[in-house]
C-alpha cells in the first residue's frame, strides 16, 4: 500500500470522531445562542403572539387539524409549527414564551446538523462544520431561531431538501429521504413553497448536468421572464409562461436526465402526504379555509392579485438590502468569498459550490418575482450561503486563499469594532457608576420612535448596565485579538477570535439588549392589569385582534361587533383607530376606561377600553 493510500485510509478513519466533535460543538452553540433564556423575553411584537394564540387554541380546544388564532380567526399558514408548539407544551408541562419558541430553536439546530452531515458525506467535514457555525451566527437566522414564528419551520424543510441534494451522490437513499421529506415538512409549515423551491432547484441542476447548451437555454428563458416582469407584464402571466417553459424543458431533456432524483417515486409520496392534511383542513374550515390559505396566501400573495391585500409589497431591489442586513456579519466578507468561489475552489469542493450557488440563485430569483417580500423570506438560502462562506474559510485556514488584502481589511474592521465596543463599555460602565448617560441619549431616541416605552427601556437597560459593560469589554478584547491575529496572518487564531466576537455580540443582544426592549414594548403587564381590574367581567375585542393582548389574556378573547349590544358586563378592548372610526352615534353609547388603555408599543397599535354607558 502506497503512502498516499495509507494517508487516505487514515483520513477516513478519523472523519467519524471529528464529525462527532463537530456535531457536539454545533449542539452546544445552539444551546448557548438559541435555546438558553428563550423564556426570559416576553412577546413584544405582534408577530410572535399571533402564532402563540394558535398554539394556545390547539392546546386548549383540541383543534389539531386546523387550530384557530384566538379561537376565532382562520390561520394563514399550515399548522406544523402549532403542532410542534403543542408537543413542546405537552413535554414541558407549560405553555409560555419559552415553550412556544422552543420548536424554532431546536429546528435551527437540526438544520445546522443536517448541513454538517450532508457536507461531511461529501468528504468535507471541516467545510460542513464551518458552514454550520456561519449559519448559526448570521443575524436573520438567529432572530428566526429565537422567535415564535413559522419561518424556521419552513427553513428546516428547505434545508433538509438542500442537504438531500448534496447527499444524492454518496448516500442516495438518505438523499431522497431528505429531499422529499423536506418538501413535506416545508409544505406543512408554510404551504406549496416547500415543494416549489426544491423542485426549481432540481430543474436547474438538471440543466447544469445536461451541459452548457441547456444552461444557456434555461438562462435565456429566465432572462425573458425577467424582461416581462420589468415591462410590467402581469405576474400571473409570467408564472404561467414559466411553468410552460419548465414543462417544455423537462420533456426535451427526457426522463433519463431526471432519473437521479426519482421524481416518479418522490412526488407522489409528497402529494399524498400533503393532500391528506389539506383535505382534512378543507373539510374543517370550509370555504373560508380555501379562500384564506389556498387562494390568498399562496396564489394571491405571490401574484399580487387585485383582490388580495398581500402586504409587504416591495420592488425587486428590496431583497438585496434585506440580504445584506440579514446575513450580517458575513456579508462583510462577501467580496472575498465571491473571488474565492470564482477562482480557487479545490476540485473535490466544486460540486458543493455548484449546488450552493444554484440553490441561492433559485431562492433569490423566485422571491424577486413575488409581489410580497420580507427579509425573512430569504431564510431558505442561508444554509447554501453558509456553505459558500464555509468553503472560503476552509481555504483561509489551509492558506490557499488570498491573504494580504484580507489581513489588512480584517484588522482594520476589527480595530473599528474595538473602538465601538470600547465606547459602549465606557457608556455602560459610567451608567453603572451612577452617571445617567442612558437617560440623556436613549430615552429621547426611544420617544422619537413613536412608542411609549422610552423611560421603561432606559430603566431596563440601566438595570442591565453592569452585565452589558462586562460583555462590551470582552467584545473589545476579542476585537483587538482579531486585529492582531489577522495582521500577523495567524488565520486559525483569527477565525477562532472572529467566531468568539460574533457569539459575544449575539449573546449581548439576546441576553441584555433584547430583554430590555421587550420589557418596554410587551403587552404582558398591560394585559395582566386589565384582567385584574376587570375581575369577573368578560373581556371582548373587535375584528382587528391585538394578538399580544389576546395571548396575555389567556387567549380566545371573544370578537364582537360594536354596533351590536355587548355581552353582559363586558369590557371591549379595541384599537384607538377603530374606536375613532365608529359612527358618532355608536360612540355616544360607550364610555372610555382610561386606566385600562394600552399604549402604542413597537409595531402594536394604541388600544382603548370601553364599556356601555348604561353600566
Amino acid at each position: 500500500m502506497s503512502a498516499v493510500e495509507v494517508a487516505s485510509v487514515a483520513e477516513r478513519a478519523g472523519t467519524g470522531p471529528r464529525v462527532a466533535v463537530f456535531a457536539m460543538t454545533v449542539v452546544a452553540t445552539v444551546w448557548l445562542l438559541h435555546v438558553a433564556g428563550l423564556g426570559d423575553i416576553p412577546f413584544h411584537t405582534k408577530g410572535e403572539p399571533r402564532e402563540a394564540v394558535a398554539v394556545q387554541d390547539l392546546v386548549h380546544s383540541g383543534r389539531y387539524v386546523l387550530p384557530l388564532r384566538n379561537g376565532y380567526e382562520m390561520p394563514r399558514k399550515p399548522p406544523l409549527f402549532y403542532w410542534l408548539g403543542g408537543v413542546a407544551a405537552g413535554f414541558t408541562g407549560s405553555l409560555d414564551e419559552g415553550t412556544i419558541r422552543l420548536p424554532s430553536a431546536l429546528q435551527s439546530g437540526c438544520a445546522a446538523l443536517l448541513l454538517l452531515l450532508a457536507v461531511s458525506l461529501r468528504g468535507q467535514p471541516t467545510v460542513g462544520f464551518l458552514a454550520a457555525m456561519v449559519l448559526l451566527s448570521s443575524f436573520e437566522w438567529t432572530r428566526s431561531a429565537t422567535s415564535a414564528r413559522i419561518d424556521m419551520t419552513l427553513a428546516l424543510g428547505t434545508t433538509a431538501s438542500f442537504a438531500g441534494l448534496l447527499c444524492l451522490a454518496t448516500q442516495r437513499t438518505l438523499g431522497l429521504f431528505l429531499l422529499y421529506g423536506g418538501m413535506i415538512w416545508g409544505t406543512l409549515a408554510k404551504g406549496p413553497i416547500g415543494i416549489v423551491l426544491p423542485t426549481l432547484c432540481i430543474g436547474v441542476l438538471t440543466l447544469v448536468e445536461a451541459g452548457r447548451r441547456w444552461v444557456l437555454i434555461g438562462a435565456g428563458i429566465a432572462a425573458g421572464l425577467g424582461v416581462a416582469v420589468a415591462a410590467g407584464a402581469p405576474d400571473w402571466l409570467v408564472a404561467v409562461l414559466g411553468a410552460i417553459a419548465a414543462i417544455g424543458l423537462a420533456g426535451a431533456l427526457g426522463q433519463s436526465a431526471l432519473r437521479e432524483y426519482a421524481p416518479h417515486l418522490g412526488f407522489p409520496i409528497v402529494a399524498v402526504a400533503v393532500a391528506a392534511w389539506y383535505g382534512l383542513a378543507a373539510k374543517a374550515g370550509g370555504s373560508e379555509f380555501v379562500e384564506t390559505q389556498i387562494l390568498a396566501e399562496n396564489f394571491g400573495r405571490f401574484l399580487g392579485t387585485a383582490k388580495v391585500d398581500v402586504g409587504h409589497e416591495h420592488g425587486p431591489g428590496y431583497l438585496v438590502g434585506a440580504w445584506i442586513g440579514g446575513f450580517m456579519p458575513w456579508t462583510l466578507f462577501a467580496p472575498a468569498v465571491v473571488v474565492h468561489l470564482a477562482r480557487r475552489v479545490a476540485p473535490e469542493q466544486r460540486p458543493l459550490r455548484t449546488h450552493a450557488l444554484v440553490w441561492i440563485a433559485v431562492v433569490f430569483g423566485f422571491f424577486s418575482l413575488s409581489s410580497s417580500k420580507r427579509s425573512v423570506y430569504l431564510l431558505p438560502l442561508y444554509p447554501a450561503a453558509g456553505l459558500c462562506v464555509g468553503l472560503w474559510l476552509s481555504a483561509v485556514l489551509q492558506r490557499t486563499a488570498p491573504r494580504r488584502l484580507l489581513a489588512s481589511a480584517t484588522s482594520t474592521g476589527a480595530v473599528l469594532a474595538a473602538a465601538i465596543g470600547g465606547a459602549l463599555f465606557a457608556v455602560f460602565a459610567l451608567e453603572t457608576a451612577g452617571v445617567p448617560l442612558l437617560q440623556i441619549f436613549v430615552e429621547p431616541i426611544a420617544a422619537a420612535e413613536g412608542g411609549a416605552g422610552g423611560a421603561l427601556l432606559t430603566a431596563a437597560l440601566s438595570l442591565e448596565a453592569p452585565a452589558i459593560a462586562l460583555v462590551c469589554g470582552l467584545a473589545t478584547a476579542l476585537a483587538l485579538a482579531l486585529a492582531y491575529f489577522a495582521s500577523a496572518q495567524r488565520w486559525p487564531h483569527a477565525v477562532a477570535a472572529l467566531f468568539a466576537l460574533i457569539f459575544c455580540v449575539l449573546l449581548l443582544v439576546q441576553r441584555s439588549i433584547l430583554p430590555a426592549a421587550a420589557v418596554a414594548n410587551s403587552r404582558a403587564a398591560g394585559a395582566v392589569q386589565i384582567r385584574a381590574v376587570a375581575g369577573e367581567r368578560p373581556l371582548v375585542t373587535g375584528p382587528r385582534i391585538d394578538y399580544g393582548f389576546a395571548y396575555y389574556s389567556g387567549g380566545a378573547v371573544p370578537v364582537v361587533d360594536l354596533a351590536e349590544p355587548l355581552p353582559e358586563l363586558a369590557i371591549a378592548v379595541i384599537p384607538l383607530a377603530d374606536w375613532r372610526a365608529l359612527p358618532a352615534a355608536t360612540r355616544a353609547g360607550y364610555e372610555l376606561l382610561p386606566q385600562l388603555a394600552l399604549p402604542k408599543q413597537a409595531n402594536q397599535a394604541e388600544m382603548v377600553a370601553i364599556q356601555p354607558l348604561s353600566r
